[in-house]
């Protein structure tokens, strides 16, 4: 005969063991397996008894929309006219276009030259074009002769083939179009994406860059962290799910508090396509390189707007500064991302005090 106390512990034995924790049991790890491994993220969610119904359901539509996006149709990248008037935005500028062929593309530039014995060429931000840069160029053109740039799947610049766009394409694009014009070197003043490429066309070829100023940009010669790898991860996925004129649009709206900019960006990513924007954010990240000292350091000034995310920025500043000691910061007030467009007196003011600044000497924004 079995005692009460012997058939509670009995009892006691026997939940301990049905109410054991299995490691899909952890509602945490489950979860995180979703986005790092969906097939077992799966499994865990639906063999656990810890997580609703709900939530379950969610999960796996969230899982088959992602991978419809992967592998099903994809927004269209291909070229549509920019609604814009060249002649308007080129304001009195007597600017003079040029259409070259390259490496599968149709580069779209143009150039002023005024007998000034340096240059300037703009490289714009991820799906935007030259004409972010026409608040510069005016002013810029008493004293440099310029380039305005169209990036490669940007702005003008179409593809010629179905060909994936990589960013290190750039690179070689920005070479092309300095070689077309013999130009043995020139200033760089880029903003975002731009100013990625910027630090990587300076890297590769040192001697073709005389100075450069870069816009609310990354660190193209760092590490990236495993939570910035993260992050990727997830925006990726988001932008291959959500409609892409509902992402330009808002887009749009983070880049600015200016309607008129929004209202410009926005309309230039829908131009651009989902495509070549995931494309081009994707390959930059994937090329990333640690450099911890340049063996042939340039001037640069590092530009940001004082609303431009600055608990992110100003470590990544912090640390460009530290691996060259040639560079300098300026935040322009009252500007975001594009201070370049918003802040167009102040930016203009900074640049030309660098450039015309002798390298012994630090850039007065403010004489």
């Amino acid at each position: 005969m079995v005692n009460k106390q012997e058939n509670d512990d009995l009892l006691d034995a026997m939940a301990h063991i049905v109410y054991r924790k299995k490691w899909y049991d952890y509602v945490i790890l489950s979860n995180l397996l979703i986005v790092i491994c969906f097939p077992i993220g799966l499994y865990a969610i639906w063999r656990t008894e810890r997580i609703a119904l709900w939530w379950k359901v969610s999960s796996t539509v969230f899982v088959i929309l992602i991978l419809s996006a992967i592998f099903g149709p994809y927004d269209s990248a291909e070229y549509t006219a920019p609604q814009y008037s060249e002649e308007q935005a080129h304001q009195d500028l007597s600017l003079q276009y040029h259409q070259q062929i390259y490496n599968q593309c149709e580069l779209n530039y143009w150039t002023l030259y005024q007998g000034h014995d340096e240059w300037i060429l703009f490289l714009h931000g991820a799906g935007a074009d030259h004409r972010m840069f026409m608040g510069q160029a005016k002013e810029l053109s008493e004293y440099f002769n310029l380039i305005l740039l169209d990036g490669r799947g940007q702005g003008k610049s179409r593809m010629l083939s179905n060909e994936v766009i990589h960013f290190q394409d750039m690179v070689k694009d920005v070479i092309a179009i300095l070689d077309e014009l013999q130009i043995n070197n020139t200033h760089l003043v880029a903003q975002s994406l731009g100013a990625s490429l910027a630090q990587e066309v300076t890297y590769y070829y040192p001697e073709r860059v005389h100075k450069l100023v870069l816009i609310g940009c990354y660190n193209q010669h760092s590490e990236t962290s495993t939570l910035w790898m993260i992050r990727n991860y997830l925006m990726t996925m988001i932008t291959k799910v959500v409609p892409w004129n509902v992402l330009a649009d808002r887009f749009g709206k983070m880049t600015s508090e200016n309607q008129r900019i929004q209202e410009y960006t926005t309309l230039a990513l829908i131009n651009t396509g989902r495509a070549t924007w995931d494309n081009l954010g994707l390959s930059a990240y994937d090329t990333k390189h640690v450099v911890s000292k340049y063996s042939h350091p340039h001037q640069t000034l590092l530009m940001r707007g004082e609303n431009d995310y600055p608990e992110m920025l100003s470590p990544i500043y912090k640390q460009m500064k530290e691996t060259n000691p040639l560079s300098e910061e300026v935040i322009i007030k009252n500007a975001g991302h594009v201070c370049n467009m918003e802040n167009v007196y102040e930016v203009n003011r900074a640049i030309k005090s660098f450039l015309q600044t002798n390298q012994n000497q630090k850039t007065d924004i403010y004489e």
